[in-house]
């Protein structure tokens, strides 16, 4: 296996053979390499410009589900398993890291017999990023957490914190 420690020049040539995957945020220089080799046949991360850090970005929130439901109780928990079923699937095509559903509430009651419920849902959503820094991380986490809410259709999605990045 060949070392990190290569000058500029051969770093060119290394990247002329090698496919890279840019790092989610768009204000960073760092790629991953994942393409083996048989004389490099493990897998590298090579930082161009800057080095590359994994952080985990955690994001909490509020959005409404709309159903009908014969109670308050039941309104409520067919709003959770709704909002779970959702995130449960997000995670399992791995779009986000990991995620919880913390409370919900009946945010306005049915006004006739065959009127919906609708609940408040809160919930935090972790998205796994590659950046420069935890800012830069920040960012494309939030903007990673956006477009896969969007993308699921979850709708009035209100945040309730900013977007927190831990190095992983």
């Amino acid at each position: 296996m060949r070392s990190v420690d290569h000058s500029l020049e051969q770093l060119g040539r290394i990247d002329d053979d090698i496919e890279g995957q840019p790092c989610r945020s768009s204000r960073t220089n760092c790629r991953t390499r994942t393409k083996a080799r048989a004389d490099r046949p493990s897998v590298q991360t090579l930082a161009v410009g800057n080095e590359c850090m994994e952080f985990a970005v955690s994001r909490d929130g509020t959005t409404f589900v709309t159903l009908h439901g014969g109670s308050d109780t039941t309104a409520r928990d067919g709003a959770t398993e709704e909002l779970a079923t959702t995130l449960e699937a997000l995670e399992a095509d791995g779009t986000i890291a990991d995620w919880s559903v913390d409370d919900a509430n009946v945010y306005e009651h049915p006004t006739g017999p065959f009127d919906p419920y609708t609940v408040s849902v809160a919930f935090s959503v972790t998205v796994a990023i590659e950046a420069d820094n935890s800012e830069a991380a920040a960012e494309a986490g939030s903007s990673a957490i956006d477009e896969a809410l969007e993308a699921a259709e979850v709708d009035s999605v209100t945040y309730t914190s900013s977007p927190a990045a831990s190095a992983v």
